[in-house]
């Protein structure tokens, strides 16, 4: 059981303007059933006649590994931080076909799931006519290295839209210490209300 607590607030200034500011995952989770504690075991002495793993059926052979080689004991309870965050964005509309904006993530605590460092994302998109959009940005830390996303849309054409977008266009150019292979498509957009084609 336990709480977390997010809370933010966004501004936009004459249309053009728009900052963002974000606290999430503030609260912790407190794990009181279902619980093992490891204890610091010696290695024990191998038997010659065993040879280790005998069956595909992990439940019958768990005890050989479960028990020869690990001492657990029933836990009490156990109290894990919430990953906690501060995002910060902001986005400029340069006019009608440019858009740049730059985000930021920084941890707010230690814990094991969260960020160790600060993450920055920056990118924009420019419309090339009144059918394409392409997409292009920088975005990582020092942990988990740097990537180049990159998108390219088509549309609106009535309610179908075609979108296309990697996380990372390095991976499939060059060599790089951090391959992202992704990708992915989107086919349809739902249109409500009239279409402001002029933009």
């Amino acid at each position: 059981s336990g709480t977390g607590y997010d809370f933010g607030f966004s501004a936009i200034i004459n249309d053009k303007h728009t900052a963002a500011f974000a606290i999430t995952d503030i609260g912790q989770i407190t794990w009181t059933e279902n619980l093992l504690q490891a204890n610091d075991t010696l290695m024990p002495s191998l038997d010659s006649t065993n040879t280790g793993f005998e069956s595909w059926d992990m439940n019958s052979q768990a005890s050989f590994f479960m028990g020869d080689f690990f001492s657990y004991d029933p836990g009490q309870s156990y109290v894990i931080n919430l990953p906690g965050k501060m995002r910060m964005g902001y986005s400029l509309k340069v006019n009608d076909k440019i858009k740049v904006g730059v985000d930021v993530v920084v941890p707010l605590n230690k814990t094991l799931y969260n960020i160790q460092s600060p993450y920055i994302a920056m990118g924009g998109e420019v419309k090339l006519g009144s059918l394409i959009r392409v997409h292009a940005g920088f975005a990582g830390n020092k942990q988990i290295g740097w990537n180049v996303p990159v998108g390219l849309t088509l549309g609106p054409l009535g309610f179908f839209e075609l979108g296309l977008a990697t996380g990372d266009v390095l991976t499939y150019f060059a060599k790089t210490d951090n391959p992202n292979i992704s990708f992915a498509m989107g086919v349809v957009r739902f249109n409500f209300g009239e279409l402001d084609t002029a933009k």
